[in-house]
């Protein structure tokens, strides 16, 4: 049994979602103590426990600890059978966290699996969305991996109601890359969505609108492709996903609406993320970079990112309970390398 720290560095959930993914991926079972120990409120959260079961129900595994508030659980996997599956978070709950737990172990099946989930497609502390689609899977199809979202329903905090269908294709082929340099780019893209609550106040033309000339601005010789939906929703809100699509790589940064913020702000401060990416000269952003290093470490390669957090660091630790010393990083060039 592997045996995880759950305090350890960074010491949120991200540490349960990748021991999960390992052990479901490896068929090993694993232990993780102090689960958020370190937050305002410890233990297991519904995404959480939503990716716990998604996983126990997939691999018909045994569990302890599988309950909200849980500060130490228990993941014994038997079988990888079920190929068809409804995952409903009950929350607002992160839906792209949950992929996060089971993108791995499904993708590393001989066959396409189907899941169904059911939470927040674009919540705070989390990628939205798109950023998921657009920049997270668009730069794992560079090493192979290929899998589909489509959109149901969009869903924000607090009532959540968001439903997405995903087909994860087996990882056949797999590639090495190395993430280096973004490459000369090829053109920018972004999407604005807004629940039809905001549409009487024109949010999603304003941002559209900043976005935009902030863009086309910055970028002058660049094709810029925007665009914008009303969506319905159970409770208002509002997001913006930019990325930016290189030679070589997808770099991408994204902002949620909140009340009384201002559009036009939320705007900004989507395209000064965006910025502040494109000028660290690097391959990915720091949030990408985070997702990716699970899936280095089977395709090796290596990457750059804006930023070492210690989120990734802690992810890498995570990573090398499982599968011993594989990472090398370059602190000062700010490169990660699987050997």
């Amino acid at each position: 049994m592997i045996i995880i720290d759950g305090s350890y560095g960074e010491g949120g959930g991200q540490i349960v979602r990748t021991a999960l993914a390992l052990a479901a991926t490896l068929m090993v079972p694993v232990k993780v103590f102090n689960i958020r120990k370190n937050r305002p409120v410890p233990g297991l959260k519904a995404q959480h426990l939503a990716g716990l079961n998604a996983l126990k129900e997939l691999t018909e595994a045994y569990i302890e600890g599988g309950y909200v508030g849980s500060t130490e659980i228990e993941f014994y996997p038997k079988i990888k059978r079920k190929d068809r599956i409804i995952v409903d978070i009950g929350t607002a709950g992160s839906i792209t966290l949950l992929l996060q737990t089971i993108t791995l172990p499904l993708i590393r099946r001989d066959r396409e699996t189907y899941v169904k989930i059911i939470g927040g497609t674009d919540v705070a502390m989390s990628p939205t969305l798109d950023f998921f689609r657009y920049v997270i899977l668009g730069n794992l199809r560079k090493i192979g991996i290929n899998v589909d979202i489509a959109v149901i329903k969009r869903g924000f905090y607090p009532k959540g109601g968001g439903e997405v269908e995903v087909i994860f294709h087996p990882w056949k082929k797999i590639k090495r890359y190395n993430f280096i340099e973004l490459g000369d780019i090829k053109r920018i893209c972004g999407s604005i969505v807004a629940s039809k609550h905001l549409k009487q106040r024109e949010v999603a033309e304003r941002e559209y609108r900043v976005l935009k000339d902030l863009l086309e601005n910055q970028f002058p010789n660049v094709e810029i492709d925007i665009w914008y939906e009303y969506v319905d929703t159970y409770s208002p809100g509002n997001s913006i996903t930019l990325w930016i699509e290189g030679e070589n790589s997808i770099i991408g940064a994204d902002a949620l609406g909140e009340r009384r913020k201002k559009a036009e702000d939320v705007a900004k401060e989507a395209f000064m993320k965006l910025l502040k990416e494109y000028n660290a000269k690097a391959g990915v952003d720091k949030h990408t970079a985070d997702n990716l290093v699970l899936f280095l470490a089977f395709s090796k390669g290596s990457l750059k990112t804006s930023e070492i957090t210690n989120h990734l660091r802690t992810n890498i630790w995570v990573i090398e309970k499982f599968l011993g010393k594989i990472f090398k990083i370059n602190e000062d060039e700010k490169i990660v390398k699987a050997i």
